[in-house]
């Protein structure tokens, strides 16, 4: 997303938006994003937004849906440069207004999650909302984490299920 002001803020994002679109289509720019990505924080956040992005890429996922209640998980996901989009989800008016900012993201408010079912039911609605997935499809449930409100990992059983706050990272893939 790009913003502008002055006597031409149309023009001048329709032209960022050509300039940017130019940029990333080049043949030597994921080569050299790739070799400019800054070292990985070590902490195991940051570990699993970077694992979410790199994983997106390798399946062929049809998006990211980033759930955040302060947008890092979003932040995190997006420094990698998946080639997929990132649809950044947060209960939080003014985390989504900010995330609409950052790259490769598209981001919308969302209503409070507090169970996996709820999750699973928001990325499915939004994704199909925003035509990141298609109707016709199943979207199969790839990766995720989940967070107390504290933000503390939280252990998830066999079957992904957990009650609580959550923040995570999920990818979206169309099953074929």
């Amino acid at each position: 997303a790009e913003s502008a002001s002055g006597d031409f803020p149309e023009a001048a994002v329709a032209m960022m938006d050509r300039i940017i679109t130019q940029t990333e289509n080049h043949k030597l720019y994921r080569s050299l994003i790739e070799a400019i990505q800054p070292t990985p924080e070590s902490t195991t956040a940051h570990a699993i937004a970077a694992a979410a992005a790199d994983v997106a890429d390798a399946i062929g996922a049809a998006g990211i849906v980033a759930f955040t209640g302060s947008g890092t998980t979003s932040m995190r996901t997006a420094r990698k440069r998946p080639r997929v989009s990132i649809l950044s989800l947060s209960p939080t008016l003014t985390v989504a207004r900010r995330l609409a900012l950052l790259w490769g993201t598209h981001s919308m408010p969302s209503e409070e999650i507090h169970t996996y079912d709820e999750m699973v039911e928001s990325a499915k609605s939004h994704a199909l909302a925003v035509g990141l997935a298609k109707p016709d499809r199943a979207l199969r449930r790839v990766l995720h984490e989940l967070r107390d409100q504290r933000g503390q990992p939280r252990r998830v059983d066999a079957c992904g299920r957990h009650h609580g706050q959550v923040e995570t990272v999920r990818l979206v893939e169309q099953v074929r």
